[in-house]
This record gives C-alpha cells, sequence and structure tokens, in this order.
C-alpha cells in the first residue's frame, strides 16, 4: 500500500491550516484491507481533531481499476472529506480524482460562505444544483459532464465574487454502456446526468458582473458539438474557447477584452490522429461565427491556430458566404496583434486574404507561435 498524507501547522497557531491527502495505486488486490483499515484511522484522527479553520484541502488520487469495496470507500471518503472540509470554513478547496463514476458534492457545499477557491480534476464532474457561494472568486472544473441544469441563466447568481471561470473538457451526459451490468449494487445511475441531448439545442449562460477571465473548452469527440454561449461578464478582460464552430455573443459591450483565443475544431480525435468531421456550414452557422468575432471586437490581441484559420473559419465558412461579411461589417480598431499558433510539423503557411480582412487595421502586427 502506498499512501500518505501531510499536515501543516501555522507557526502561530497550532492548530491544522491545511490538509493535503495523497493516494497511490495499490500493489496487490490483497492489501484491500489494509487500505480501507488506513482511510478509515484517517477519518477518525481528523473526526475527532478541534474544529479548527481550515485554509486549503487538497485531495489526489490516481486513476486504477477500482473494486467494489475500494471505489466505495474511496467515493466515500472524498464526499466526506469535502463535508468535513465546509463544515470547518474551508477557503481554498482542490480535487483531483478520477472515479470512473463521479463523485457528488454534500449538501453543505451549495451554501459554503467561506469559500474562495474550488479546483475540481475529475473524470466525471456535475453540479446539478444552484451554488450560493458569495466569497467564491475562482471557480475551474475538468472533465464537466454538463445536463440540462446548467443552462439556467441564474446559474452563477449566487457567485457575485466570482472572477475566474474555466469549464474544461465539456461533455454531455452519456447513456450507461450496454455491456455494463447494471445489477451491480455499486453501480447507480445518476438521473439526469445519464440523460442524452444535443448541445447545439442549448444556451449556456454566464452572468458574472465581476469576472474577468473565462475559458470554455469541449471534449474534441464525434458525440459532442458546441452549443450557443451568452457572456454577461462587462469587465471580462481573457476569454478562451476551444470547440466546434461557435455561436458567441454577449448580452453587455464588451469593452475591457484584452485577449481573446478561439481554437476551433475541424475534427474529432481518435488518439493520435484527428478525424476530419463533416459540419453543415450553412448561411444560419456561418452568421453566428461572425457574429462572435464581432461580440470581441474590442479586443487588443487575438490568437488563432492555423487550423483554424485554414480550414475553420474560410474554406468552409467565409469564403463560402462572401457576402454575408459585407453585410456584418465591424472592424477591430483596439487590436494589435493578431497571433497564429503553428504546429510543430508545419511546413508552409497559407492564409486567406478573406481571413485577415476581418482583423487587421493599419497598426495591427501579425505575429506567428509555436502552439503551446
Amino acid at each position: 500500500m502506498k499512501a500518505y498524507i501531510i499536515i501543516h501547522r501555522g507557526e502561530e497557531v497550532p492548530q491544522m491550516k491545511s490538509y493535503e491527502y495523497y493516494n497511490t495505486q495499490l500493489e496487490e488486490e490483497e492489501e484491500d484491507p489494509k487500505m480501507i483499515s488506513f482511510e478509515n484511522f484517517i477519518t477518525q484522527v481528523l473526526s475527532r481533531r478541534y474544529h479548527t479553520d481550515l485554509v486549503k484541502v487538497w485531495f489526489f488520487t490516481q486513476k486504477y481499476y477500482l473494486g467494489y469495496k475500494i471505489w466505495k470507500l474511496y467515493s466515500s471518503a472524498l464526499e466526506w472529506l469535502i463535508s468535513y472540509a465546509v463544515d470547518r470554513n474551508v477557503q481554498q478547496l482542490n480535487i483531483q480524482s478520477e472515479f470512473y463514476n463521479g463523485f457528488e458534492l454534500s449538501e453543505n457545499f451549495y451554501i459554503c460562505q467561506s469559500l474562495e477557491t474550488f479546483n475540481v480534476h475529475a473524470s466525471s464532474n456535475i453540479l446539478p444544483k444552484f451554488m450560493s457561494l458569495p466569497a467564491l472568486k475562482s471557480l475551474h472544473l475538468w472533465g464537466l459532464e454538463i445536463t440540462t441544469n446548467w443552462f439556467n441563466p441564474m446559474n452563477l447568481s449566487g457567485c457575485p465574487n466570482l472572477e475566474s471561470l474555466k469549464l474544461i473538457d465539456i461533455h454531455c451526459g452519456q447513456e450507461p454502456k450496454k455491456t455494463l451490468d447494471l445489477s451491480c449494487t455499486w453501480y447507480k445511475p445518476r438521473g439526469e446526468s445519464l440523460e442524452v441531448f444535443d448541445l447545439r439545442d442549448k444556451t449556456l449562460f454566464v452572468n458574472a458582473p465581476n469576472l474577468k477571465r473565462l475559458e470554455l473548452s469541449f471534449r474534441r469527440s464525434s458525440k459532442e458539438d458546441g452549443c450557443k454561449v451568452v457572456i454577461g461578464a462587462p469587465g471580462l478582460m481573457t476569454f478562451q474557447y476551444r470547440g466546434f464552430y461557435p455561436i458567441v455573443c454577449s448580452s453587455v459591450d464588451l469593452v475591457s477584452i484584452d485577449d481573446v483565443c478561439f481554437d476551433i475544431y475541424n475534427g474529432y480525435k481518435i488518439n493520435p490522429m484527428i478525424v476530419e468531421k463533416a459540419l453543415d456550414v450553412n448561411h444560419e452557422r456561418v452568421l453566428g461565427l461572425i457574429n462572435t468575432f464581432k461580440a470581441f471586437r474590442h479586443a487588443k490581441s487575438i490568437t488563432l491556430p492555423l487550423e483554424t484559420v485554414q480550414i475553420s473559419l474560410s474554406l468552409k465558412a467565409l469564403a463560402r458566404f462572401p457576402s454575408l461579411r459585407v453585410e456584418n461589417q465591424f472592424t477591430y480598431s483596439n487590436l494589435k496583434y493578431l497571433k497564429i499558433e503553428l504546429q510543430r510539423s508545419c511546413n508552409g503557411i497559407e492564409i486567406p486574404g478573406c481571413v485577415l480582412n476581418i482583423f487587421l487595421n493599419s497598426y495591427t502586427k501579425l505575429r506567428f507561435c509555436q502552439h503551446r
């Protein structure tokens, strides 16, 4: 068994201020009882401590094939730890968990008054309820399984101080595999999280008056597609979008926007290859693309991968409907830099003039840089 914890103590106050939990893969199946005993020991130690406020809590587990007992143990331990941290007014909560079936947040989490930072890196991550987190400034979710509850315009209204929002690896809830034995007592379908729906028919609202940084990244899968995004963040300064054809608009004028990055997929990923995805490039979709860029016309810097410029923006879109560009004229009057990201294997560069004409003004500098 390989597991350990680190407890930091404050220099002045001899109570626990930060709790970090690490877990690595069990080497042998027969060590399951030892792991269960160790987890129970840690739970007992923490539950008997004085009720001292916590500053930071970290939880890490490595991915591997979990048996029934260990899977239930990890899931319940994580859910207990979140509840424990919230009860002690935690300020920073970081979770890196790769449970196949994800985990559920405790009821007290959704009304936590002290939480300022919440970062989750998980295989399946769901926040199905309205959050009332007045102190929250940073919300980063990796592995977000999006459900119909995510398309409520009031979702972030309970987080008035939110400044940074990252939703990474966004994907739809899927039906359980037919080969999965649903008679297993440890597998419990999570209701709406297993509902199948089309993202193209949905609108994701981001209404946060103090939001400064927004990043949206959709899973590059043949089963996924982008959805319409409506931004209500008048102070937004940085925006990144990765996904299929975007339709992004704003309910306010984004006059504070500085940096924008659009990585528009032209295919889905089957490691290590990219398979081109057939897209319905029609009048409505291209108009939505033009209006998307129009919403960020105050940007000072725009970054586009070469793939986006050569394929997604021109050959299948703007070049096919040139009249739309004329009818929806706008300029990037503040744009100082147009950055084109190059893949390492790139040997030659061709960029259609109709694409460059959208962004460049008399003093815009065109930069070519390596993909990060």
